[in-house]
């Protein structure tokens, strides 16, 4: 698979996770409970840096979605994906990390912000016309946000969030070219169903 097939199936998945907030069943309680679902846009600046590399900060467009369930007025478990993508100088770039997460609302009474941690994958790719370079591993996320109520089940997320991982290897087809780290910072507004 290129990096054109997953570009496409990245927005599709955002779009369609949209659409099942905007159109599930408003829910009964004032507070959260049980099944919730969030997806947003935005934008980051991703960094690969090694004994090689400039480590310079990238910018581009950027990507979240989640989902899980509500164990407490504290605490949610689910799962997060994070995506950026950019395509200057004739270098299509991407990162992509996947976790199970936890949620910690600290004082839900009051406000709705939160704080967000999980460890996962994290995948890099980067190709022009001729060549392909790429690297993966273990991960850390990290993030919080903010949820705006816009009526009983739904609110805006306005997110921070920061994915890293260390000891990934850079890869030309299948060769080993060096140990990287990887880090992605992005911000972003979300639509969170309840």
């Amino acid at each position: 698979m290129t990096l054109d097939h997953v570009r496409p199936s990245l927005g599709r998945v955002v779009c369609t996770a949209l659409a099942l907030c905007l159109a599930a069943a408003p829910a009964r309680a004032q507070e959260p409970s049980g099944f919730w679902a969030s997806a947003g846009l935005g934008t980051g600046m991703h960094q690969l840096s090694c004994d090689v590399c400039r480590g310079e900060y990238n910018g581009g467009w950027a990507a979240r979605v989640a989902l899980g369930g509500t164990l407490s007025d504290h605490l949610r478990l689910g799962g997060e994906v994070q995506g950026w993508t950019d395509g200057s100088e004739g270098i299509r770039s991407t990162f992509l990390a996947v976790a199970p997460t936890l949620y910690w609302y600290p004082s839900p009474a009051r406000t709705r912000y939160f704080v967000m941690g999980g460890v996962g994958l994290a995948r890099f790719r980067a190709s022009d016309s001729t060549d392909a370079l790429s690297a993966s591993s273990l991960g850390v996320m990290l993030g919080v946000g903010y949820e705006v109520r816009i009526g009983r089940a739904y609110a805006l997320t306005p997110f921070a969030g920061f994915s890293n991982s260390f000891f990934a290897n850079l890869r030309d087809d299948q060769t080993l070219l060096a140990d990287v780290r990887l880090t992605l910072l992005h911000l972003g507004l979300s639509v969170t169903r309840l």
